[in-house]
């Protein structure tokens, strides 16, 4: 449906099926491949690189296209005006997804090609452990965390919340009975979503963030 296609609202939703889908194909294929056999598809570190790419990908694009999302949703209904002009639609639509799509592959692309790694690969792990060559900078390792996996899921949780109190509050503010229908596609289309990440990813999350700040790692 053209219609649906061309709907602002429908456009992060398209990325993310896209990625989850990308997703599905190479890593999680690979990773089945792995439980199934006991070691990955090629020995090669640079099958290994590709494979973490890969991976961190489809986690990274598909956690910022839904803070982004979550985000998004606020301006579309609140702040409708901010895409009147093609140069507002550009920056303040189609910029913050293409910036989702591509950061996770420029930042870990450049990363694994210029930064050393002596760490050697594990060809009986997940994406031949190479997560670990993140960690042995520590500052590289704390803005992944935080950037890559912490805020969104912050974000998501955050604003997903802060826009059904907000429809809500707009309504009773303005004495008009809430009529739901006018923000039914977009409230079922990131809710349920988000409720994923609230009961799901929310809490490890918590965790995560504790042990960044210092919380010894055998708690919890």
């Amino acid at each position: 449906s053209r219609t649906l296609r061309t709907a602002l609202n429908n456009h992060v939703i398209i990325l993310l099926l896209i990625c989850g889908l990308f997703a599905e194909l190479t890593a999680i294929v690979l990773l089945i491949h792995l439980y199934r056999t006991g070691t990955v598809l090629s020995s090669t570190y640079e099958f290994c690189l590709a494979w973490c790419l890969a991976n961190l990908f489809g986690v990274i694009s598909v956690g910022l296209l839904m803070a982004w999302a979550s985000i998004e949703r606020h301006i579309l209904i609140f702040h409708s005006r901010w895409f009147a002009t093609k140069t507002k639609l550009l920056f303040f639509h189609f910029l913050p997804l293409a910036i989702c799509i591509l950061w996770p592959v420029a930042f870990y692309l450049v990363f694994y090609l210029t930064t050393p790694c002596n760490f050697p690969p594990d060809y009986t792990a997940p994406v031949c452990n190479l997560y670990v060559c993140l960690f042995l900078n520590p500052k590289i390792g704390l803005f992944d965390s935080i950037a890559h996996y912490i805020m969104p899921t912050f974000i998501v949780v955050f604003f997903s919340i802060a826009l059904l109190i907000r429809v809500l509050y707009h309504k009773y503010r303005m004495h008009q009975r809430i009529e739901w229908r006018n923000y039914k596609r977009m409230a079922v289309q990131l809710l349920p979503i988000s409720a994923l990440y609230l009961l799901i990813s929310f809490p490890p999350m918590i965790l995560y963030t504790a042990y960044s700040a210092g919380l010894p790692s055998y708690v919890a």
